[in-house]
C-alpha cells in the first residue's frame, strides 16, 4: 500500500543520508578510488539517486596557515554528496501490482460472510462455486 513505501522510502532516506554523511567525511589519496566508492555506494540506491561533486584537499607539513610558497605534501580528495529522490523509481513502485490471496477451508456457505465490496462479491461467488 502507499504508505508503507512511504515509510519505507523515509526510513532508508535516513540511513542513506547517514551513510553519505560518512563518505563525504573520507580523504582518498586518488580520484579513481573516490569515484569506485560513490559508484559502490550509488549501486545500493533504490529510491534515491546521488549528485556529486569532486574537491581537491591540499595536506601540508605543519598544522594551521601555510606558509607563502610552501608546496603541499599531498594532494587528497573528498567529495560533496547530495542525495535526491528517484521520483521515476518511486512511482514504479507505487504502480507496481500487487497480490491477493484467499484461502479457507471453511466452505459453508453461512460463515462466508463479507463486505459489500465488488471485489469481495466476486470472491464470494467464486467461493460459493467451487464449495459446490
Amino acid at each position: 500500500s502507499l504508505p508503507n513505501y512511504l515509510t519505507l522510502i523515509q526510513t532508508s532516506s535516513l540511513w542513506y543520508l547517514t551513510r553519505t554523511k560518512s563518505l563525504e567525511k573520507e580523504l582518498f589519496s586518488c580520484e579513481k578510488d573516490l569515484q569506485l566508492s560513490v559508484k559502490k555506494f550509488s549501486k545500493t540506491l533504490q529510491y534515491h539517486r546521488l549528485d556529486y561533486q569532486i574537491h581537491q584537499v591540499y595536506q601540508y607539513e605543519s598544522k594551521g596557515r601555510p606558509k607563502k610558497g610552501e608546496s603541499p605534501k599531498a594532494i587528497l580528495y573528498r567529495v560533496a554528496c547530495t542525495l535526491l529522490q528517484d521520483d521515476a523509481q518511486i512511482t514504479k513502485a507505487k504502480l507496481a501490482k500487487g497480490r491477493f490471496v484467499l484461502a479457507t477451508n471453511q466452505l459453508c456457505e453461512k460463515t462466508l460472510i463479507f463486505r459489500t465490496k465488488n471485489y469481495n462479491q466476486l470472491i464470494y461467488k467464486y467461493l460459493l462455486f467451487f464449495a459446490q
